[in-house]
């Protein structure tokens, strides 16, 4: 069996080139104090302060590695290791790790490979999400 699909493969040829899109979404931080989405990022992240984030950081949810040529941090978000359940952690551990970088140009990579329903993103958690968020796009 696996002579016949190697001979239909190599006859099919190489996949065509699929065009990538590409948004560049620029993002500024609002002053402290002046906003109220700053004032519910600081008060869930104070609330999320002493969780243990280890569950989800070994899950590969969300993860920095690397810089692009342009030397821009990636983030990561990878649809397939999310599986429903403690998603306030999840969002304060993607909040934290890219705090430092919200006032800064960054690019994200979203990763649906695998993707199923079952790796879908709560409506309440992305309107969670929403709510605590720092910054607006503009």
């Amino acid at each position: 069996p696996s002579e016949k699909l190697s001979s239909i493969l190599t006859q099919l040829g190489s996949p065509p080139e699929l065009p990538t899109s590409t948004k560049t979404v620029q993002v500024r931080q609002a002053a402290i104090g002046s906003d109220k989405k700053n004032l519910h990022f600081e008060k869930f992240m104070t609330r999320m302060a002493n969780k243990n984030t280890d569950e989800i950081k070994n899950k590969d949810i969300y993860y920095q590695h690397g810089k692009t040529l342009k030397n821009i941090p990636v983030f990561y978000y990878i649809a397939r290791n999310y599986t429903p359940g403690n998603d306030d952690l999840l969002i304060y551990y993607m909040l934290s790790i890219t705090r430092n970088y919200l006032a800064k140009e960054w690019s994200l990579v979203i990763d649906l490979s695998l993707f199923s329903p079952q790796h879908q993103l709560p409506t309440s958690m992305l309107s969670s999400f929403s709510k605590v968020v720092p910054t607006i796009a503009s």
